[in-house]
């Protein structure tokens, strides 16, 4: 008679003989994670899986396994590999895995996200710029606390709405404008080469993951300029000098903000530290990428505006744009890239001519900003109070 086994008993063997004779089974990582995804579930669920990642490769080193046969990698060499299209050696890309689709797709409406087109959409920014600051201006009236992170993700999903689809979503006010949108644009220049269904994946898109990043990185931008108040004055010292001279108008321009380096550099900063996708299951993640000290020396994980400026002044500014992740990496980077930073260089000065914000003290003595990974890494505790700005510098 034979011998019979229980079948949990043979998934057991089954799982302990592959951890066993897998090829890569000396690469480090949590004991666990050899034989199930269980313990990497588990870190997503909490929440900070960016931080128990950047914790496993200070451990552990540039290679790390993180469940069976999944590895998180920090390496810049590899980042040219992971993300290039290459060849058919293995697939770089869960959403498409066919590069020349993928790039067949995205010639279709990258003209509409190229720098050319953002002039555009200046002035649905300037807009939605303006009932930003009336609510705040109304904070500052009542003296009431203010949930940034949420106030600023209204603005960024209104400012999409009124670019996708022409009508703001009315976080601030329900308002129709005249301005042409993106799908009429769509539809009038490039006839029978966009089809319905890109039109809806593109305004899908745009929705989806338009505001939500764009936010979080404003986010982390204020709360980092209030953390740190001499980037604040440096910040308004910049933009009040360049006011002075006429090099930037009010509102300020796009093109004009380009040409203020520290604003630059305060927004690359901003994107640096706090890294608005979470983690991928293959591949190299943001979070990880950026506290690099080989690339970003060895106060990575601080706040330091500087460093891009000093970046730019070694002539190393390739070397970085190649380990900063904030837009994704090759084939793969974010459309909306542009979009973000028309945002981003244009409310920042703003804010920060016509304002002065208060860190809610409740903030600090909690321990700082606090996020939650639930796909974005979201803060969740950004208060603040809201003074404005006299036109003498002082506070009314």
């Amino acid at each position: 008679m034979g011998t019979h086994y229980d079948p949990t008993i043979r998934l057991h063997l089954c799982i302990v003989t592959f951890a066993i004779i897998d090829p890569l089974r000396y690469v480090p990582g949590p004991f666990l994670v050899r034989f199930t995804r269980a313990w990497y579930c588990w870190e997503i669920y909490k929440g900070h899986f960016e931080r128990t990642n950047h914790q496993l490769h200070t451990r552990y080193g540039p290679i790390v396994r993180i469940a069976p046969n999944e590895y998180s990698i920090d390496d810049v060499d590899a980042a040219k590999v992971i993300y290039s299209i290459g060849g058919d050696t293995f697939p770089k890309a869960r959403c498409d895995l066919d590069p020349h689709r993928h790039s067949a797709n995205r010639r279709k409406v990258a003209n509409y996200y190229s720098m050319s087109s953002m002039v555009g959409y200046e002035c649905s920014v300037d807009n939605c710029t303006e009932s930003l600051s009336r609510h705040f201006v109304e904070s500052a009236i009542s003296g009431n606390l203010i949930d940034m992170q949420h106030s600023l993700q209204c603005y960024a999903f209104d400012v999409i709405g009124e670019i996708t689809f022409g009508q703001r979503f009315g976080f601030w006010i329900r308002e129709r404008i005249g301005m042409v949108c993106l799908r009429q644009l769509m539809l009038e220049d490039r006839p029978g080469k966009i089809t319905r269904n890109d039109l809806a994946a593109t305004c899908q898109a745009n929705v989806g993951a338009g505001s939500d990043t764009t936010a979080i990185t404003l986010s982390s931008v204020l709360y980092h300029l209030l953390k740190h108040p001499h980037t604040y004055q440096n910040l308004r010292d910049e933009i009040e000098i360049a006011a002075k001279e006429g090099r930037v108008s009010d509102p300020i321009t796009f093109k004009e903000a380009q040409g203020l380096p520290y604003l630059q550099a305060v927004i690359k900063e901003g994107l640096r530290v706090h890294s608005a996708v979470g983690g991928s299951i293959v591949g190299i993640i943001a979070y990880v990428a950026h506290k690099n000290t080989s690339v970003w020396g060895s106060d990575a994980d601080q706040w330091r505006p500087e460093r891009w400026l000093e970046i730019a002044e070694q002539g190393r500014g390739g070397e970085a744009e190649k380990y900063f992740f904030s837009f994704g990496m090759g084939s793969r980077t974010c459309i909306g890239k542009n979009i973000s930073l028309l945002e981003l260089s244009k409310l920042i000065p703003q804010l920060v001519r016509k304002f002065h914000f208060e860190l809610d003290a409740d903030v600090e003595r909690n321990g700082g900003l606090y996020s939650l990974n639930r796909w974005f890494v979201k803060q969740q505790n950004f208060g603040a109070r809201v003074l404005r700005r006299g036109k003498d510098g002082g506070m009314e």
